[in-house]
């Protein structure tokens, strides 16, 4: 209970319009800021759609900041942290969500992370306390249908939270906006010296698959700045840096993508790694000990891994 009332608490603040996701001119990033404007225009409920890391709770944010109410309050919580502490009550409600004020903009981010239980409490609690001045936003990195089908997803909320859709999208549709996005991440951090990039260098960041999406740029743009501040950056220190950079939320739907374009063994390792993880979830239907199986893993390593 303490944990989740701090996790409200430090999540009141005010959306942030400056949205750095939305940066660039290419084709996809004009789309991004179309769809947001087009929600922002709309109360409804919304589903997020995409690839970890690819700026789902940063058009979430943008939305509610360009809505016709954003001094209300946006409060964003994380499914995949509160799946845990929640619990249903003797009402199959889960008695955390009645400390949510029902006024303003809930954002539930990665909401597949609920537990079955969770979700049907929520649809409770939602059908009782529905959105004043605001409205719900939900995310998710997962084709929900095939989770309603599979029946790890209620058919209900789903039709609740997907009455309009939109999708975020990965770096490697949007190679034109690299440049800009790693500029916009510097330029957030204004008492910091940039490094003085080689045009090579650039084309390397370019062409680079960015598997960690948004996240990994971030991270590379705040390891470029402290270390080579000020300083000219080659290819050589640019590969170096993108193979220290968090390896998370790539897309196994197309092989090419995953295709690991570093040197690095530690880094094409766990790409693979997370690569037959995943393809061991999908051909096991989403169950565990089976997963496991397939792997040569047990049940309780495969699930370390997962985490």
């Amino acid at each position: 209970m303490l944990q989740f009332q701090a996790m409200l608490q430090t999540s009141h603040s005010a959306a942030d319009s400056r949205c750095i996701a939305l940066v660039g001119e290419s084709i996809a990033a004009h789309a991004l800021r179309q769809m947001v404007s087009l929600a922002a225009s709309v109360d409804q409920p919304l589903l997020i759609t995409g690839p970890e890391g690819s700026g789902k709770a940063a058009m979430a944010a943008a939305i509610h900041a360009n809505s016709q109410n954003p001094q209300v309050h946006y409060i964003a919580l994380r499914c995949s942290e509160i799946a845990g502490i929640i619990a249903p009550d003797d009402l199959g409600i889960p008695s955390e969500w009645r400390m949510i004020s029902p006024d303003g903009t809930l954002f539930l981010e990665d909401i597949d992370n609920l537990p079955v239980e969770a979700q049907k409490g929520l649809l409770v609690w939602l059908s009782e306390h529905p959105r004043s001045g605001g409205r719900l936003i939900a995310s998710t990195s997962h084709n929900l249908v095939e989770l309603v089908a599979r029946g790890e997803f209620d058919a209900e909320l789903y039709a609740l939270i997907s009455s309009l859709i939109i999708p975020s999208q990965p770096l490697i549709r949007r190679r034109a906006d690299i440049v800009a996005l790693i500029q916009a991440q510097w330029d957030s951090n204004p008492n910091g010296l940039r490094p003085i990039i080689t045009k090579p260098a650039w084309g390397a960041l370019v062409a680079h698959n960015w598997p960690g999406n948004l996240h990994e740029l971030h991270k590379f743009a705040l390891q470029s700045a402290a270390e080579y501040g000020g300083r000219r950056l080659e290819t050589a220190q640019v590969r170096r840096l993108l193979a220290r950079a968090p390896i998370t939320g790539f897309a196994v739907a197309n092989g090419k993508e995953n295709v690991c374009d570093s040197l690095d063994l530690h880094t094409c390792l766990a790409i693979e790694e997370r690569r037959l993880l995943a393809e061991a979830l999908k051909r096991s239907g989403g169950k565990i000990e089976r997963a496991a199986g397939l792997t040569g893993l047990s049940a309780t390593d495969f699930a370390r891994k997962l985490e």
